[in-house]
């Protein structure tokens, strides 16, 4: 039942209808146009960004979840603009000052609403001068005082201080977009240069305290080794500015307030300050991919859980983009694997953590910067320990429970690099869930908090491995001499194939090949 979401607008599976020539493989593959038809469980937050709904007028497609169902307008009960304030005063040294730092909407959302803010006020004023000019055309003559006329001046010099303040900041717009076009793309999909199209599963939007999950409908055999692969994207990240404002007394001007600063209200930056934005502080909290027994209809904790905490039996990769010191976070960019096993419910604690790799800095992967990056997790059974080829080898004293003799496996975690895993670790997989049948449910979740960004999946393929190969290639497929040719091979690239037994004829050792009948062929 191996299945792949190309770019979530169809989904590839092999228990899907199609001709015989591709019966068994991942050439069977199904538009679908709702949720219900999707072959995923989708929650909360969870929902489409697609080519019909950006086609719709409204945005909006019945029978896909749309963002307006997912992120409320900034209300008081719902804020999305200055969720966290906090307010510094010094009330001793003169003089007296205040620093307020604020949370606020990506720089992207900031300058956009900006620019359509003042294009609005133009057009108005714009209008309300014609109409002035108008009524002068038609003999409405001003009084003995001018006033009518002073009152065009006036109209006049508010068009002509709006289309300044307009030009610049579309020239402002305009720079993001050159700049840094996908992230903007995944923002505004339909903006005034472009339309994109792409169809993508947003797991939350931008916005706080929010979380979403997402399951394949079918669970998948996963005791016996599995691949999966996924491209993802961070966008929209809230940025962290501040307002310094100082209180004075004056002699001559008596009481005052002098602003020294107001980042919130700024629109442009300097490079260091967009480094900032891009490698510093802001935006949260993470998403992960899970395997879980617990149902289709789990959810898990928003905030710093990532969506997945307080789901029970499961075991998940996290994706972690904030710190949160009190829970045990080794740095604000990071991959780890957790697992609360059979007994507790998972969580992104410290007290449940497996293995973890912190030099995402270090080796330029900064899965915050807007980009698309691809992961792939890979578990094998048997231990294949390979530190010449695979240096990235760690696990937790508590990962030594969950690592038996009988059923041992090998989980590997890939980022962007597919030649190096940033995780290699031991690991029972029988031993960490509960699989009665072998079987297991996958996905993704997410979750933002007191900071946010939009967490976006753009294509997802997963690949089961089976107990018994010969069993599971079908006796009457067209193609099954394939099948047993491929399992005659000794040799790849001139060396012989020792280790995993579960090999198909790909681009690497051990790699599954997307055109074989078999699920796997020893």
């Amino acid at each position: 039942s191996d299945f792949r979401s190309p770019d979530f607008a169809t989904v590839c599976e092999p228990t899907i209808a199609c001709s015989p020539d591709f019966e068994g493989t991942l050439s069977c593959c199904l538009p679908f146009g709702t949720d219900a038809d999707s072959m995923l469980t989708i929650l909360s937050g969870a929902h489409f960004q697609t080519c019909a709904q950006a086609d719709s007028p409204t945005g909006e497609v019945e029978g896909l979840k749309g963002k307006a169902s997912v992120s409320n307008q900034d209300t008081a009960q719902d804020p999305q603009i200055n969720i966290r304030q906090t307010t510094v005063v010094d009330y001793v040294a003169s003089p007296r000052m205040s620093v307020t730092t604020n949370w606020t909407r990506s720089v992207f959302e900031e300058v956009v609403r900006r620019r359509d803010e003042l294009r609005a006020d133009l057009l108005y004023a714009l209008d309300v001068l014609g109409r002035s000019k108008l009524d002068i055309q038609r003999g409405l003559e001003p009084d003995a005082e001018g006033q009518i006329w002073l009152i065009i001046a006036m109209q006049q010099a508010k068009v002509d201080n709006l289309r300044m303040l307009y030009n610049l900041t579309l020239g402002r717009d305009l720079k993001l977009y050159n700049e840094h076009r996908g992230e903007y793309l995944a923002i505004f999909p339909n903006n005034d240069y472009e339309r994109l199209c792409d169809n993508r599963l947003r797991l939350t939007p931008a916005a706080p305290t929010r979380r979403g999950s997402v399951w394949f409908n079918r669970m998948q055999e996963v005791t016996y080794g599995f691949t999966t692969t996924f491209s993802f994207q961070l966008s929209a990240r809230n940025r962290f500015c501040r307002q310094k404002v100082e209180a004075h007394t004056d002699q001559q001007k008596g009481k005052g307030i002098t602003v020294h600063y107001d980042e919130c209200q700024r629109m442009e930056w300097n490079a260091t300050e967009w480094s900032n934005r891009i490698f510093g502080i802001g935006g949260g909290d993470g998403f992960a991919f899970v395997i879980q027994t617990q149902g289709s209809d789990a959810m898990g904790i928003r905030g710093n859980e990532n969506g997945f905490g307080g789901i029970e039996n499961s075991v998940a990769v996290e994706f972690d983009t904030y710190l949160n010191k009190d829970i045990g976070d080794v740095n604000d960019m990071h991959v780890a694997v957790h697992t609360g096993g059979c007994r507790q419910a998972n969580s992104a604690h410290e007290q449940t953590l497996l293995s973890s790799y912190a030099h995402l800095r270090s080796t330029g992967r900064f899965i915050q910067d807007g980009a698309v990056h691809t992961a792939k997790v890979e578990y094998t059974p048997g231990l294949d320990f390979n530190p010449d080829t695979q240096p990235n080898w760690s696990s937790s004293t508590y990962a030594q429970t969950f690592v038996k003799s009988d059923g041992m496996g090998t989980l590997r975690v890939y980022l962007d690099d597919m030649n190096e895993a940033v995780i290699n670790m031991p690991l029972s997989l029988k031993y960490a869930l509960k699989l009665e049948t072998g079987k297991a449910y996958v996905g993704f979740t997410a979750s933002t908090g007191d900071m946010w960004q939009n967490h976006d999946i753009l294509s997802w393929e997963f690949k089961e491995y089976a107990a018994d190969p010969e069993a599971a290639c079908a006796l009457g497929m067209l193609m099954r001499a394939q099948c047993l040719e491929e399992k005659r091979w000794p040799l790849f690239q001139g060396s012989a194939l020792t280790g995993t037994p579960y090999f198909e004829p790909g681009a690497n050792p051990w790699e599954p090949s997307l055109g074989s009948v078999c699920t796997t062929c020893p």
